[in-house]
């Protein structure tokens, strides 16, 4: 009995102490080399992508920070039919009113062309119909062309900094 419970004991040690022992060497290694990670470049399919996850987001009218999060903050000009926004704030406002004003909508997307632009931009232009329902009641449909120019960050995220809406018949 006294054999076998030593046994326990350095087996039990031995799982204890190993992680521990592999976190010292790795330690006495010294830092591991810096891998680069490869320099993320959307194709086609990754802007669509991204076109029809903002419009259900509109749909669905899901938190601002969804949207603020692909919003540039410095470069920023939202030409809408109703305004022109320049900023963060502007968009909450906005969509917070818009928010205020429309019961349910949806939007239905059209032919989206993406085109590449110098220094890791996009121009993606589309058209869209705009279905919605306000809170009194009333129903709006309207057309309308869009023209995005889109930038990438060093990790990959597309940010809008153009974003121009013209109605259309």
């Amino acid at each position: 009995m006294g054999c076998s419970r030593s046994i326990v004991i350095l087996i039990t040690a031995a799982l204890v102490l190993s992680p521990a022992l592999a976190c010292a060497k790795e330690a006495a290694a010294g830092p591991p080399a810096v891998q680069r990670e490869p320099v993320y470049t959307p194709n086609e399919y990754d802007i669509k992508s991204f076109v029809y996850r903002w419009f259900s987001w509109l749909d669905h009218q899901v938190a601002d920070f969804l949207f603020l999060y692909h919003l540039s903050k410095d470069d920023l000009v939202m030409k809408l039919t109703e305004a022109t926004l320049r900023s963060h704030d502007d968009f909450k406002k906005w969509y917070q009113g818009m928010k205020d004003s429309i019961q349910s909508n949806v939007y239905e997307l059209g032919e989206i062309k993406v085109s590449r632009l110098p220094k890791d931009r996009y121009k993606v232009d589309l058209s869209v119909r705009w279905k919605a329902k306000t809170h009194k009641g009333e129903s709006l449909d309207s057309k309308f062309k869009q023209s995005w120019v889109l930038g990438v960050s060093g990790s990959g995220r597309l940010t809008i900094n153009r974003y121009i809406v013209r109605k259309s018949k």
